[in-house]
């Protein structure tokens, strides 16, 4: 078979294998996540439909309203839009839509390791090892819920190119390195920046193989070049940070705390484990599982094998997983107000620059791929113990096996869509042709706070619900949430909170600058918090009851000249 087929049908394979363990999630009408995979799915969508709109002209409203441009507000994957683009015009509903991502996101990420590990063992075996090693872990699968910034395909193929140039010193290597790599930007800007930090320890470690004149001047157009493929991207973040009221909603500090790993986290195994018991049952809480760094007993010592008997050049490989543990553990404490958080080493302030990197684990991507890569070759030394082909297939069979059972969760943790993903019908009945309606929906929720309870349906955040909806209804609406948020939007949070929870009506009156028309409650999203809000609004004297029906209640905002006299505050209870 030649190199070509054998990298065809690897790819192949990685892909059958994914798409027949994620097909729980279609089956069960589930997501992967409560969190991002909503956000993902909104901003896609969000995405096609405005691009749709050039042509035809439609109003579409916005969530975040009065926000110029949502998307300056959090990160949209232009890849995987594309990718979601391309499912929907073949027909395939959200759900399925989401289901192909992450197919394609870990086969993909797989695929990418495969590649780059091809350069450090001549064993195909080995090879596929390693890619099915990183992507089917406890700690990938931890991370379901972002999948974009785990997909290593583009930092793979990247690498890859990379040492073929230092091999075969040939710059068409490097400009393929160069688009690749920048390409990985429209996936995830994060993911991009780990990439652009391997590539740069893979350089200071070859750096006697490019540091002359002559090769600088051969190696820097195509570095520009890295650096020009996303710097359109990279240009609408920085305007957006600079002229977009950009506002984060939570203290970094907090989000660090809670995002670092910690020695007990290299042991930490997901509910669901085939082979050990969970390391928590606490599986609602996204940023939990996502410091569940298990990668496998077995990866640990085949890539310990790999270290010390495998043939080659390893150090680069040895200096990635430091650098990603270095960076993704909790080393210091912070003291604020009597409570004490865990932070990673290059935390100096909730202001500094590199606070973008707010989610330490991440790094803990680069330890993963070189951990697999050494594991590949750790792999590749057993198999050299046998003679016969069949014996070597078996070992490569037994350990893949071994491998899988110790770092899945069955089934997976899913959630369901439900009622959910779909907007109550007299919803957009009511509001078709009012394209002046400005709403606020209620119940509303902290903007930087996750409603949990004990179904996982309230795990999702009623925000994204509330952007899902605006999709079909397309009316403006004052609620949403993202990685970000324009200020205004915690302004009206708190406005929110002052007249709708706390009884305050003299408050109100703050929200009509904004020209807010019509307050919708929707009755089966309501929590424990939520208890007795339906009542309070149907005595407000500045709203107007328009509609009830089983599922929710639209009232109009009457203009303040028409709203009856009120007293200060409202009993709440």
């Amino acid at each position: 078979m030649t190199r070509n087929r054998r990298h065809i049908l690897v790819l192949l394979i990685y892909l059958a294998f994914f798409s027949l363990l994620f097909l729980q999630y279609p089956l069960k009408n589930c997501l992967p996540g409560n969190y991002d995979a909503w956000m993902q799915l909104v901003m896609w969508k969000t995405l096609l439909t405005k691009l749709q709109s050039l042509f035809s002209g439609e109003f579409l409203g916005t969530f975040f309203y009065p926000a110029e441009n949502v998307f300056y507000y959090g990160e949209t994957s232009l890849i995987t839009t594309a990718i979601f683009g391309a499912c929907k015009i073949l027909g395939a509903s959200d759900l399925w839509c989401c289901y192909w991502m992450i197919v394609l996101v870990f086969g993909g990420a797989a695929w990418g390791v495969y590649i780059l590990a091809g350069n450090y063992t001549k064993d195909a075996g080995g090879a596929f090892f390693a890619g099915f090693a990183y992507a089917c872990s406890n700690f990938l699968f931890g991370g379901i819920d972002d999948a974009p910034i785990y997909c290593a395909l583009t930092t793979g193929l990247a690498l890859h190119f990379f040492l073929k140039y230092i091999h075969e010193n040939q710059p068409k290597h490097l400009v393929w390195m160069a688009v690749i790599g920048g390409l990985e930007a429209y996936v995830s800007v994060y993911a991009f920046v780990l990439q652009s930090a391997a590539l740069v320890l893979f350089a200071l470690v070859y750096v006697r193989s490019w540091a002359s004149w002559g090769k600088v001047k051969i190696i820097a157009p195509r570095v520009l070049l890295y650096g020009l493929v996303p710097l359109p991207l990279i240009a609408f973040y920085l305007y957006a940070k600079a002229y977009g009221n950009v506002y984060f909603p939570w203290p970094v500090h907090l989000v660090m705390d809670g995002t670092s790993l910690r020695p007990w986290s290299l042991f930490g195994v997901l509910p669901g484990n085939l082979l050990y018991p969970a390391t928590t049952s606490d599986y609602v809480v996204w940023s939990h599982v996502r410091i569940m760094a298990f990668v496998g007993f077995g990866l640990w010592l085949l890539a310990l094998l790999g270290l010390i008997k495998a043939k080659g050049r390893k150090i680069e490989l040895v200096l990635l997983a430091l650098f990603g543990l270095a960076f993704s553990f909790a080393v210091k404490d912070l003291n604020v107000l009597g409570d004490v958080y865990r932070l990673p080493f290059y935390y100096t302030g909730d202001d500094s620059l590199l606070n973008f990197f707010r989610v330490p684990s991440r790094f803990f991507i680069l330890t993963s791929m070189a951990l697999s890569i050494l594991g590949g070759m750790g792999l590749s030394v057993v198999r050299q113990w046998f003679a016969s082909p069949l014996m070597k297939r078996a070992v490569l069979a037994a350990f893949l096996i071994f491998h899988c059972l110790e770092n899945t969760p069955f089934p997976l943790a899913a959630y369901p869509m439900g009622p959910m993903g779909d907007p109550p019908v007299e919803y957009k009945e009511y509001f078709q042709g009012m394209d002046d309606a400005v709403i606020l929906d209620l119940p509303s929720t902290d903007i930087a706070v996750v409603p949990f309870e004990d179904d996982y349906l309230f795990g999702f955040n009623r925000e994204f619900i509330y952007m899902h909806w605006q999709l079909d209804h397309r009316r403006h609406i004052l609620n949403g949430i993202n990685g970000y948020a324009p200020s205004f939007r915690v302004y009206f949070e708190g406005l929110t909170d002052k007249v709708f929870y706390e009884g305050n009506l003299e408050a109100f009156d703050k929200f009509r600058p904004y020209k807010l028309s019509h307050v919708v409650f929707h009755k089966d999203l309501v929590l424990k918090k939520d208890k007795g809000m339906e009542e309070r609004l149907k005595t407000m004297p500045f709203l107007e009851l328009k509609m009830e029906t089983p599922r929710l209640c639209i009232f109009r905002v009457l203009p303040k000249e028409d709203a009856p006299r009120r007293d200060k505050t409202v009993n709440r209870d």
